[in-house]
C-alpha cells in the first residue's frame, strides 16, 4: 500500500467538489495537499474533506438516530453503526470504512467523520471497504483539519 489513503476515484472527487463546493484532499503522511510542494492528487483514490457553510448548528444525535432509523428498517445492513465522535471538543456522528449489505448484495462503504464547526459542516471522507480507513484514522485527520480551520 503507497503512503497516500485514498477514498474515492478522482472522477468522483471531482464530481463531488463541482457538487458540493470547496474539497480538499489529503495525504496522510504530509497533510493537506494544495498543489505546493505535494503536488495535485494522482489518479486513482485519495481521502478527500468537504466542507459545506451552513449557519445552523446540526443536531447530532438526530443526525445519528435517522441513519439508524434506516439500519432498523431493515433497509441497508451495515457491518458496523455510526456512532457519535468527539472532534476537539466538538461532537459530530462517524463511522470506519466497511461494507453493507443491501438486498443480499454486500457493497463497499466509505467511513467518514462529519462535525460542524463556526457555520461550517465538515466530513472526512475515508477508503472504502474492508480494508479503508479506520474511525481512528479519520478522527485524527478530523482533529487536525479542525485544528487548522480554528487557527485561520
Amino acid at each position: 500500500m503507497s503512503k497516500r489513503i485514498s477514498v474515492m476515484a478522482l472522477g468522483l472527487a471531482v464530481f463531488a467538489a463541482a457538487l458540493f463546493g470547496a474539497v480538499m484532499y489529503y495525504d496522510y503522511q504530509q497533510g493537506p495537499m494544495d498543489g505546493q510542494g505535494t503536488g495535485p492528487p494522482t489518479l486513482g483514490q485519495q481521502i478527500f474533506i468537504e466542507d459545506q457553510p451552513n449557519p445552523n448548528k446540526p443536531d447530532p444525535e438526530a443526525i445519528l438516530e435517522q441513519i439508524n432509523q434506516g439500519i432498523d428498517e431493515g433497509k441497508d445492513i451495515p457491518d458496523q453503526r455510526a456512532i457519535l465522535v468527539n472532534v476537539n471538543g466538538k461532537t459530530g456522528v462517524g463511522v470506519g470504512s466497511g461494507y453493507s449489505v443491501f438486498e443480499t448484495i454486500e457493497t463497499p462503504r466509505h467511513g467518514f467523520v462529519s462535525w460542524w464547526a463556526n457555520g461550517t459542516d465538515y466530513t472526512v471522507f475515508g477508503i472504502e471497504g474492508r480494508d479503508g480507513t479506520s474511525l481512528e484514522a479519520l478522527l485524527e485527520i478530523a482533529e487536525e483539519v479542525d485544528r487548522a480551520e480554528s487557527a485561520q
